[in-house]
């Protein structure tokens, strides 16, 4: 699907011919840096992003790096994701988008080697995450300030529970195989996790930009809220050697961690096509839990993550953008510290 959406918003320019409107001439002329917060009166904008991930390090809960490869554990994540804005006048625009996630993480092969004659035991724990995430839609609220070197806006929106948040069946897998010219019995456990929440999200923030001749500078604040306690799925197993793998499953209450994300980019535009900035941006989620036992309530980890981000945009066509991208995470807690490669692609219209 993304593939196909990227193919649409390079052909688009082809296929349509250009003309000489209001809002063509709007594109044509303004920098990138001289956009406002919203989109303006009339505009359509479609977007596709693509970002893999290297996830081969994380941070503990003192903020210490440690790799992922010394406990077997890297992996690479893509990430899919597709909105689409539009602007109702020059002051509120409205914003929908959903995004999907493909992550598999091979844990290192165990053994376990018995004093008696007993074959050896290998297990071997593979977690798939993938899916769509929730749906976002939201509405952009500008001021309506005379100066052109200010900007601010007010941002409310809303995560809608539309993608599958019950976690697949477990496949675990037994065999007799062996190593060394020894008989070993072979364990696979194989968990498939989802990416929706289950709970509708709620979304409130505050944008703000300013600029300068050759220079920008933005920024955006959210905090989200989920508005329900959640009830996921948990699967347990028991093996027997002639049945083979039976499964149950259980669920548990779990409230989601109310969060704020963050980011400021510093713009500088040498040439009307080429859009050189750095992006810091981050993550923060605190006062969570889960109750897995009556009224009993585990409190769910800090967790918070900052990036570092250093990228360019090229105006292929005055609707034609395309933004390239270096995310490098350099601090955290419990979280997982990937370095990785974004490329977006935006198309503009004004179709009415």
């Amino acid at each position: 699907m993304f593939t196909r959406l990227l193919f649409l918003l390079m052909v688009l320019p082809v296929m349509c011919p250009a003309q000489k409107v209001v809002g063509d001439s709007l594109l044509a002329t303004e920098r990138s840096i001289d956009r406002p917060l919203t989109l303006h009166a009339r505009q359509l904008r479609l977007t596709g992003g693509y970002v893999v991930s290297i996830v081969s390090r994380r941070f503990d809960e003192q903020g210490d790096v440690f790799s992922l490869r010394d406990v077997g554990s890297s992996s690479i994540k893509h990430r899919f994701k597709v909105d689409i804005k539009y602007g109702v006048n020059d002051f509120v625009q409205v914003t929908t988008g959903i995004a999907g996630t493909e992550q598999v993480v091979r844990g290192r092969t165990e053994y376990i080697f018995p004093q008696q004659d007993d074959p050896v035991v290998s297990h071997q724990i593979i977690n798939k995450y993938s899916g769509l995430e929730d749906l976002f839609v939201g509405l952009d609220l500008r001021a309506p300030l005379k100066t052109r070197k200010f900007d601010v806006a007010l941002g409310l929106g809303a995560y809608l529970p539309v993608a599958t948040s019950e976690a697949q069946r477990p496949n675990h897998s037994y065999s007799l195989a062996e190593r060394d010219g020894e008989p070993m019995q072979k364990f696979i456990y194989r968990y498939y996790y989802p990416q929706g929440q289950g709970v509708p999200v709620a979304q409130v923030g505050a944008l703000i930009k300013y600029r300068m001749k050759a220079m920008a500078f933005s920024g955006r604040v959210d905090y989200q809220h989920g508005l329900e306690d959640a009830t996921p799925v948990e699967w347990k197993h028991q093996f027997d050697a002639e049945d083979g793998f039976e499964y149950r499953k259980t669920t548990y209450t779990y409230r989601l961690p109310d969060s704020f994300s963050y980011f400021f980019e510093a713009e500088f535009q040498p040439r009307r096509w080429l859009d050189l900035f750095l992006n810091v941006s981050g993550h923060t989620a605190y006062r969570g839990w889960v109750s897995l036992d009556g009224d009993l309530k585990v409190a769910v980890p800090y967790q918070t993550i900052a990036i570092c981000s250093p990228g360019a945009e090229i105006l292929v066509t005055p609707r034609l953008w395309v933004r390239e991208r270096l995310d490098i995470a350099v601090a955290g807690k419990n979280y997982d510290a990937p370095i990785a490669f974004e490329t977006t692609v935006m198309y503009n219209l004004f179709p009415f």
